[in-house]
């Protein structure tokens, strides 16, 4: 029956099912790449699939539920799996030009507005200003303008530089959107950059240069006086690729212009459409950034192993870092263990050392309890004037730490990768902000019975290699 259909009638069907709206666009593109032949080889389960996106993300009661889908339970890099940038690119470089929307594709923000603008507010001493400066922000408002009513709202001079300053560092490179758009440069695509802000050009125009991307224009809503997709209205384009996270207000009403979308779903929202541990609010917001950009940016395919170090227990360890920066302190762990890395103090299994501090912190990691305790004994009787204070990490954390037993031992595998990349992205993006012990719980918590499985699973399968894509 399907056979007698014509292919153009095929062809509408197709894109009517796979354009409804985002989230069906973004869940079919990632069935697409689970199984690139299932379109061609099974029709009928492909097509049965498809109707099912458009039942379940159609409806408002349900479309939001994240079925299936859980930090520290459920494999997401599996099921949120993005077309490696290579093969991604050919859809570029059909086309003569490309238009990218810079926001939440080409650049990420660690916090959105109304959290960032409460940073700033903080930063100025200027109670209520987040609010107000919220309700100003138009796109084609210059920041200039905006700061002017801000001045006359407050009655004090304010200026937009420490705004500008902070927006600079709230921006985090998308190296996957960086990656496809060296390919399309290199040969030799037309690139539009546009973005819908109150910022002016010289601002992105010094973040693009600091990132060595190319450009061959770059357009602002504030200085056109028009919004980014009357911006690419104006262009007079023919033919060209649309890449953008925007798919209501840029890639639907550009693919009927004839625009190439290349839909990029933004990694945050990826990590707000799956299921959390309770978190703190403002946590919450980093983490979901951070990891988003991160992990689901489409760079790696990482292993459930090393996904479940980001997600899960490298936050659980960073949470522990305030703990773990006293002077005269211990810990009992490999010298040349992950921990050493993370915690950036000493750490040793021979206790020979003699310290001359009238109080010494040992710390028990809970790798070897009679271990631990021989240890001690070595480190009173090369400091016999000193008094210890044993401290255990896992009654400090309030939960079994034995599955994580590999960082403290200096083991290397995906797990302990995992962990030492998020405490490194998070300590960078976030300029070193805390995570609580009741937050890093929570997620550790929520992965622990994967992480045990991972651990105590076959030598090959905890080892796996994360691939670049």
């Amino acid at each position: 029956m399907l056979e007698k259909l014509s292919v153009d009638f095929v062809r509408k069907i197709f894109h009517i099912l796979t354009n409804g709206n985002a989230k069906i666009k973004f869940h079919t593109i990632c069935m697409q790449n689970r199984d690139r032949e299932k379109a061609a080889n099974r029709p009928v389960e492909f097509g049965l699939k498809l109707l099912g996106y458009n039942v379940w993300y159609r409806l408002p009661g349900i479309r939001n539920i994240p079925v299936g889908r859980e930090i520290g339970k459920t494999y997401l890099t599996r099921k949120y799996l993005r077309l490696p940038v290579e093969d991604l690119s050919s859809e570029i470089l059909e086309n003569p030009s490309v238009v990218c929307d810079i926001t939440d594709s080409l650049f990420l923000p660690v916090l959105e507005k109304k959290r960032f603008y409460q940073q700033v507010e903080h930063r100025l001493s200027c109670p209520g200003f987040a609010k107000i400066r919220f309700g100003l922000e138009k796109p084609c408002m210059k920041i200039d303008a905006i700061y002017k009513e801000l001045s006359r709202i407050f009655q004090k001079q304010l200026s937009p530089q420490i705004e500008l300053e902070m927006a600079a560092e709230n921006f985090m490179p998308n190296r996957y959107i960086i990656r496809l758009l060296d390919i399309a440069a290199y040969h030799e695509i037309t690139i539009h950059f546009v973005v819908d802000s109150s910022y002016p050009k010289e601002f992105y125009s010094k973040i693009l240069k600091r990132n060595h991307i190319c450009w061959d224009t770059l357009m602002v809503s504030c200085e056109e006086k028009k919004n980014k997709q009357e911006i690419v209205k104006g262009l007079g384009l023919e033919k060209y690729g649309v890449v953008s996270a925007d798919f209501n207000h840029f890639i639907r009403p550009l693919h009927k212009l004839g625009g190439r979308s290349i839909y990029y779903r933004a990694p945050m929202q990826l990590m707000r459409d799956v299921w959390h541990p309770k978190l703190s609010e403002e946590f919450r917001d980093q983490y979901d950034a951070v990891c988003g950009a991160k992990v689901f940016s489409g760079k790696k395919r990482p292993s459930f192993a090393y996904e479940l170090g980001y997600l899960c227990a490298g936050p659980f360890l960073y949470s522990l870092i305030p703990f773990l920066g006293e002077e005269d302190t211990v810990y009992y762990a490999a010298s040349d263990s992950p921990f050493t890395r993370l915690a950036q103090a000493g750490c040793t299994t021979n206790g020979y050392i003699k310290l001359g501090s009238p109080v010494i912190n040992l710390i028990d990691t809970g790798i070897d309890p009679e271990g631990f305790k021989n240890f001690v004994q070595r480190i009173q009787a090369h400091n016999p004037e000193s008094r210890l204070r044993i401290v255990s990490l896992e009654k400090t954390a309030g939960i079994n730490l034995e599955p994580l037993s590999c960082v403290f031992t200096g083991m290397d595998n995906e797990l302990t990768r995992g962990i030492l990349d998020f405490c490194q992205d998070f300590a960078s993006c976030t300029h070193r902000s805390t995570i609580s012990v009741s937050d890093g719980r929570a997620l550790y918590t929520w992965g622990y019975g994967n992480i045990c499985k991972l651990v105590h699973s076959d030598e090959g399968a905890f080892h796996a290699q994360a691939t670049a894509v």
